[in-house]
């Protein structure tokens, strides 16, 4: 996706990684309909994580523009949920 220049795939590939890292360690209950908003309850103390998942939804859902400075930020906030 980053090769495309494709940051709308690539955020959203950051956001999988970041819920499977999550669902990996047992830190969030992964099930295929859930919805964003549900894991950001089941993880209410990470701040970077709400973060992310707003990032995320403004590009999946609202129609936000992905640019290469939004993709290094929701890469970053991923960095910091996954650690």
């Amino acid at each position: 996706a980053l090769g495309r220049e494709d940051y709308r795939e690539a955020i959203r590939m950051v956001y999988l990684r970041t819920l499977k890292a999550l669902s990996d360690s047992q830190q969030i209950d992964w099930q295929p309909f859930k919805t964003p908003s549900q894991y950001v309850r089941e993880l209410s103390d990470s701040a970077a994580f709400r973060m992310l998942t707003a990032h995320f939804l403004r590009v999946r859902c609202g129609n936000f523009a992905a640019t290469r400075q939004l993709y290094d930020e929701v890469e970053q906030l991923g960095k910091e949920v996954r650690l």
